[in-house]
C-alpha cells in the first residue's frame, strides 16, 4: 500500500457542533471572507457524527511518513442558512508525530453544509 492509498476521501455527513460554531464565529469576525480556523484532525474526525452538516468541498494538504498523516491542513467551501464559505483548517498543534515527512498529497471530499 502507498501513502496515497491512506488519503482521506470520503463523504462527510455530519461534523462537530463546535466546529460549526468556529466557523459561524469566523465568518462574522472576517465579514464572510477567506479566513483561518484551528482544529485537529483527530477531533474532526471524532466528533463528526454529533451534527448533520454537510460540506461542499474538502481540499487536504497532508503530510506523510508512510502511512502517517499526523500534518494535515484542509480547504473547506460550503454553505451555512445562504451564506457562501471559504475556510482553511489548520491543525491544533503543528508537532509531528512522524518527523521526517517528504510527501505531500492534495485530494478533494465532496460535501456540502447544512
Amino acid at each position: 500500500m502507498s501513502p496515497h492509498d491512506h488519503v482521506i476521501n470520503r463523504e462527510i455527513n455530519y461534523v462537530d457542533l463546535g466546529v460549526i460554531d468556529n466557523l459561524r464565529n469566523s465568518l462574522r469576525e472576517a465579514e464572510l471572507n477567506f479566513f483561518p480556523i484551528l482544529i485537529s484532525l483527530q477531533t474532526f474526525l471524532e466528533k463528526i457524527n454529533q451534527l448533520k452538516a454537510r460540506i461542499n468541498k474538502v481540499k487536504v494538504n497532508c503530510e506523510y511518513i508512510d502511512t502517517c498523516c499526523d500534518i494535515m491542513t484542509f480547504k473547506l467551501n460550503g454553505n451555512f442558512g445562504g451564506t457562501d464559505l471559504e475556510s482553511e483548517v489548520i491543525p491544533e498543534t503543528q508537532e509531528e508525530v512522524c518527523p521526517n515527512s517528504e510527501e505531500q498529497v492534495m485530494d478533494d471530499v465532496e460535501v456540502e453544509i447544512i
